[in-house]
């Protein structure tokens, strides 16, 4: 990939992740600030959706790995029902291959009619800013937040964006979104989202156990760690004959060796100013006994 730049530029939710709308520019350094439990990760989250070919939520512990604060697995229908909890919900990213000239494209997820725990994906080469007005309109009240479209369907988007774009594409088969989501760089289009090598399940593997590595790093749950080192290793494999020569178990325990190092180096920190405090009642006690003794 040395040629190719893929860019993301911004996720959008519409009824989806606790927001009725919210639009995140994520091409450059950010800092989203909320309260508690008001969808802040959820949003950030959604973006695995995106790099991954799967259309269905069936098994989204496996595939996508959405969790908890404890690393504990949410239901596939728990999930499914969080991002897509209405006909109005939609999820959308937009992006950029920096190699093809043009403007920024986007990729729209939406709940699907054609089955339980299913979803499909419209590919189109407008940039979001083309097509905003399809979910949200500015409104008349005071804090000029807006309101949804009236119109808002999933039929009157797919209609508005075909008609403007003609090389706009209706997935609803992971074999097709992996087509269309990891094109190699001589090949990639302009909606490769991440070029590979090939597509082989293998190579899929790898990736997601590396973007769930990345999004369910948590403390209390290293299956995630462990299964990212285990699929780069078996992907980067010639053969089945090949020796793995890395202890994994090792590699392991390594870790949490460190962590727990960790731990005691931050309580050393923790404690820095009750010594502090120690130290100067030490240097108060001598300095009377120095008095009494003279």
């Amino acid at each position: 990939m040395s040629n190719l730049f893929i860019g993301i530029k911004r996720i959008i939710a519409v009824d989806s992740s606790e927001f009725a709308y919210a639009e995140l520019e994520v091409d450059a350094h950010c800092m989203l600030v909320a309260q508690g439990n008001v969808g802040k990760s959820s949003l950030i989250n959604a973006i695995r959706l995106f790099f991954l070919p799967e259309c269905s939520m069936a098994k989204q512990a496996i595939n996508f790995g959405f969790s908890d604060s404890n690393g504990d697995m949410y239901g596939s229908e728990t999930t499914f029902n969080h991002y897509f909890p209405s006909k109005y919900s939609f999820l959308i990213l937009e992006y950029e291959n920096r190699l093809l000239e043009g403007p920024h494209c986007c990729q729209i997820i939406s709940a699907s009619a054609n089955g339980r725990l299913k979803f499909e994906r419209m590919f189109t080469q407008l940039p979001y800013s083309q097509i905003r007005h399809l979910f949200w309109q500015a409104g008349d009240d005071p804090d000029g937040i807006g309101i949804r479209v009236d119109k808002l369907t999933k039929t009157h988007v797919y209609d508005y964006i075909q008609k403007q774009d003609s090389t706009a594409l209706l997935a609803k088969d992971p074999a097709k979104v992996a087509e269309l989501l990891f094109e190699n760089e001589l090949r990639a289009s302009r909606y490769t989202l991440f070029p590979l090598k090939d597509r082989e399940e293998q190579t899929i593997n790898s990736l997601r156990a590396l973007i769930k590595l990345l999004f369910v790093a948590s403390s209390k749950n290293k299956k995630p760690f462990t299964d990212a080192i285990a699929n780069i290793i078996e992907g980067g494999k010639k053969n089945t004959q090949d020796q793995l020569g890395f202890s994994i178990v090792d590699f392991k325990e390594q870790h949490e060796s460190l962590k727990h190092q960790e731990q005691h180096l931050t309580h050393i920190v923790n404690q820095q100013a009750y010594y502090e405090k120690l130290l100067k009642e030490n240097a108060a006690i001598y300095s009377e006994n120095s008095i009494a003794k003279a």
